[in-house]
């Protein structure tokens, strides 16, 4: 394993292990598959998509 490879599987496991975290980066991850689904095509092909927050 490279060291990038370490340290991005280092950093997927701090990010998951708050249990709301987790939550919330599931649901995103969700959001982009329907989004890529209903789109179609891959996200380099498709123009940026900026959403607003939901703080505010």
């Amino acid at each position: 394993m490279t060291a990038k490879g370490f340290e991005s599987m280092e950093e997927t496991d701090y990010l998951l292990r708050s249990r709301a975290n987790a939550a919330r980066l599931l649901a995103a991850a969700e959001r982009v598959r329907k989004r890529r689904a209903l789109i179609g095509g891959t996200t380099e092909e498709q123009p940026a998509v900026v959403e607003e927050s939901d703080d505010g």
